[in-house]
């Protein structure tokens, strides 16, 4: 495609290359995965036992939101070990 980007949306067409290094490594797809990855890392290894706005039913734990939820407690071990 015209201007270096990708099928999967290399951001090298809008950001510079310094000094002769190429960020072609970088795309969307991969900021993205980064985003979500840390996300889902911070609910779950920072977060678990504390009470957030975002957590459904006025659950206080990541656990009690499973059961607010109906789900099973060996449902949140078996996601929690994925």
């Amino acid at each position: 495609m015209p201007g270096g980007s990708g099928p999967r949306g290399d951001l090298t067409a809008i950001l510079p290359s310094r000094g002769g290094h190429s960020l072609s490594w970088i795309s969307v797809t991969s900021v993205l995965q980064l985003i979500v990855g840390l996300g889902l890392l911070n609910v779950w290894l920072v977060r678990p036992k504390s009470s957030t706005a975002a957590r459904g039913g006025g659950a206080s734990s990541l656990r009690e939101e499973f059961a607010v939820y109906g789900l099973p407690d060996v449902v949140f071990d078996i996601v929690g070990a994925l």
